[in-house]
């Protein structure tokens, strides 16, 4: 019975990073990350973000995850975002608007001239003069300027961005992004240099962790949420992201205070000696980097040989049921294992001849999603089931045997059979228990509900007497929630040997409570909340597994401190 579906939020970035270590290409990205970053004799630390979550992250050269580095022009791109916020909450005018309506105290006539878009696409006509933090607004507005349109990348002329968002909202840049922005990223009162009227830097000078300073290109992926607040608009990503004015620098362009590499469909913040964010939005991918050396070999090794490994299909092993004794049924109304798979991404992907095996060190046992029609396609946030039940002539969604209720491993290869897209391995599975994904596409594998073809966020209710076994029957642990000790009762309807293990919500086995031979008769066994090492274990969810003359049943507990 369908009873809810919880609608999956971006990840809230006021919170630490959560890591996940099961991409598929692991090895292969840290291998890239040895020879093309370690060697660096300048990096300090990369971190690489992708689908949200923590997949690398290294430090070199005495540096280390809590150490604060001034981030230079990085500081940039975050003085778009203050300015993005501030349009769109209506507290400045568009930047089209003419600078003077950001200026209003200053009768200058060059300012009529230009646009805030200009000082936010280096295009004000503004010379550098390095004395520009402790000069006055009007000192700034009357300085050099060669007429506007073209791009000189000038500090001077960027830190009016800061003067701007301080004479039209009251603020300075920090009181501002103190109250919009940071808490939303769970920075905490960082140091950003200041000068005339208290106006921070708006061309360098913030000072971030990488943990902290990478979290700007996560919220641009995620539309400017933070979690379920929006705090930047999607229209100002867009605009700022995009090409605003030619700068004639080789292959990169330039929106309002990022860089647009033209490699790699991207953007980026960049600061000198190497502080990077570099963002691929098609991949949901972030890349950042601390250095205080070379930045061009840095922003090189990313586009080039980091960010290509993550140009995969976007589709994820997202289910699997390995034992289904009668929860779901197909389109031949047989109870059968299935696999789950889930496009992630922005664009429809067709799944014909792409690969599955059991196997991954033997490309020779594999079963192949057949070409036939448009059954095998997946619209982006869609899901697909395939039936492994060794009946390949019921219809292109059958496939040979794969799963297995003993455990094992599934990957998943494209047409070429060499690019894996998805690799997963598993443990004992119960019957009509589901191994999944905690988020659709992404996160920590756990033991659920089925979901077939519906988000893993699904509440469903099954009627569990229809799926006892004819060998024993399985109790409900007593008390449930427990602290610190449970009691697990079965009843035996023969003789038989009986295990009984538990598992955490991962699949990994915690212990094995009895094995052994037991004669027909009522059982009670106790848990004590402890591991096979003796080691008390933490509070959650468990999975507590009876196995009996090869038949499998299984019920959830929890355990509360």
């Amino acid at each position: 019975i369908f009873i809810s579906i919880l609608k999956s939020q971006p990840i809230d970035l006021s919170l630490d990073w959560t890591t996940n270590n099961n991409i598929p290409f692991l090895i292969e990205l840290e291998n890239t990350i040895e020879d093309e970053i370690a060697v660096l004799p300048t990096v300090k630390g990369i971190i690489v973000i992708y689908k949200g979550q923590v997949v690398l992250e290294n430090y070199y050269h005495g540096s280390s995850v809590d150490d604060v580095y001034n981030i230079w022009s990085v500081t940039k791109s975050f003085m778009s975002t203050l300015i993005g916020q501030a349009v769109d909450m209506g507290m400045m005018d568009d930047p089209d608007s003419s600078a003077s309506n950001f200026f209003p105290d200053y009768d200058i006539d060059y300012v009529e001239s230009i646009k805030l878009h200009h000082l936010l696409g280096m295009s004000s006509g503004y010379e550098e003069n390095w004395g520009f933090l402790t000069n006055s607004t009007e000192e700034i507005l009357s300085g050099n300027a060669s007429g506007p349109g073209t791009f000189f990348y000038s500090n001077n002329a960027c830190h009016l961005n800061a003067h701007a968002l301080y004479h039209t909202t009251g603020q300075t840049p920090y009181e501002f992004a103190n109250m919009y922005l940071f808490p939303y990223l769970g920075i905490v009162e960082p140091s950003w240099s200041s000068g005339y009227l208290g106006i921070n830097n708006g061309s360098y000078g913030l000072q971030l962790n990488l943990r902290s300073m990478v979290k700007l290109g996560q919220l641009y992926i995620q539309d400017g949420f933070s979690g379920n607040e929006q705090i930047l608009s999607a229209e100002w990503i867009e605009r700022s992201t995009s090409p605003q004015v030619d700068t004639n620098w080789g292959n990169y362009g330039y929106g309002y205070l990022w860089w647009l590499p033209e490699i790699g469909f991207s953007y980026q913040a960049s600061g000198a000696g190497g502080q990077l964010i570099s963002v691929f939005p098609d991949y949901d991918l972030v890349v950042g980097t601390h250095s205080d050396g070379d930045s061009q070999a840095l922003q090189t090794a990313i586009h080039n040989q980091i960010a290509p490994i993550f140009d995969r299909p976007s589709i994820a092993i997202n289910e699997i049921l390995a034992s289904n004794n009668g929860c779901c049924l197909d389109e031949y109304g047989e109870n059968n294992h299935y696999i789950e798979l889930y496009n992630f991404g922005n664009d429809t992907v067709d799944v014909a001849g792409f690969f599955l095996t059991n196997d991954v060190e033997n490309h020779d046992n594999y079963a192949q999603i057949q070409t036939g029609s448009d059954s095998t396609n997946i619209a982006p946030g869609e899901f697909l089931l395939i039936w492994s039940d060794d009946s390949p002539t019921q219809g292109l969604l059958h496939l040979d045997a794969l799963l297995s209720n003993t455990g094992g491993q599934l990957a998943l290869y494209a047409q070429d059979t060499s690019t894996i897209v998805d690799l997963m391995s598993y443990s004992v599975q119960a019957p009509d228990m589901a191994y999944a994904r905690e988020q659709d596409g992404g996160g920590d594998w756990m033991y659920m509900d089925p979901t077939p073809g519906l988000s893993n966020t699904t509440i469903m209710s099954i009627d569990e007497q229809s799926f006892q076994p004819k060998t024993f029957k399985l109790a409900q642990n007593f008390p449930n929630p427990f602290n610190p000790t449970t009691n697990i009762s079965f009843e035996l309807l023969e003789d038989a040997s009986v295990t009984i293990q538990i598992f955490d919500v991962s699949g990994r086995k915690i212990k094995t409570l009895i094995s052994g031979n037991y004669s027909v008769g009522d059982y009670t066994t106790q848990w004590d909340a402890r591991d096979e090492r003796g080691q008390p274990v933490s509070a959650g969810v468990y999975i507590y597994t009876i196995e009996s003359n090869n038949v499998l049943d299984s019920k959830k507990m929890i355990l509360l401190k």
